[in-house]
């Protein structure tokens, strides 16, 4: 049994390795960032992605709804006449002088959407 199984550990091993290198790779590099599920629940976030949230959101732990309705309107199919999928346009929001612009980084049928923040 152990041996039908092992390559599947080995497999969530590697996974788990390289999304821990990535996390990092993002903290160190100050970089804002989010992913999260079809249910607009997060499933990772940068510090610099928390700090923003609570600054223009204030941040409760779950996806504000400014952006989860903007994460929404790719799933209700943004297509041109053609049938072709629409980039998402960048939500922007104002607080004061400063702006926040987010930026989806996966494509329109992504099941996992993710955020960059700027």
């Amino acid at each position: 049994m152990l041996n039908l199984l092992g390559p599947h550990f080995t497999l969530a091993y590697k996974t788990s390795r390289l999304s821990s290198y990535l996390s990092d790779a993002a903290q160190n590099n100050g970089q804002a960032w989010i992913v999260a599920d079809s249910c607009c629940r997060i499933l990772f976030e940068t510090g610099r992605a928390v700090q923003w949230l609570v600054q223009y959101f204030g941040h409760n732990g779950s996806l504000p709804a400014q952006i989860r309705d903007w994460l929404k309107r790719r799933a209700s199919g943004l297509q041109d006449s053609n049938g072709l999928a629409l980039p998402l346009q960048d939500l922007s929001i104002r607080r004061g002088t400063k702006r926040l612009i987010i930026r989806s980084l996966s494509p329109v049928q992504s099941r996992e959407p993710m955020a960059f923040f700027q």
